[in-house]
């Protein structure tokens, strides 16, 4: 496992899908085998929205650079807008927290 979570919204915007019914359905398939590929290998959890294109993964990377490689490989890449968030594990949120807010005894 990496040592960096990354929360990834990915919305698609269905005018920059290709137009071409086949190759709109290969890169949707080639990406959701990808994705499976990826969780399967422990580097993302995956759900995708329903009723709209797009989805909600939590990255497992060793740092940022890895992140956006990651990220550039998705199939969808160039068709869907992405937002990236770092995640703190709540242990990690806590010491945050009282490195601000020192624990009174």
């Amino acid at each position: 496992m990496g040592g960096m979570k990354f929360l990834v919204i990915e919305r698609a915007v269905v005018p920059r899908l290709p137009s071409d019914p086949k190759e709109r359905e290969r890169v949707i398939t080639e990406h959701y085998y990808y994705l499976k590929k990826l969780s399967d290998e422990g580097k993302i959890l995956h759900h995708s929205f329903i009723g709209t294109p797009g989805g909600v993964n939590i990255v497992d990377v060793e740092s940022h650079v890895e992140l956006d490689k990651l990220m550039m490989s998705f199939p969808r890449f160039p068709y869907c807008n992405y937002e990236v968030y770092p995640l703190l594990t709540i242990d990690e949120a806590i010491d945050c927290l009282h490195s601000i807010y020192p624990k009174k005894e």
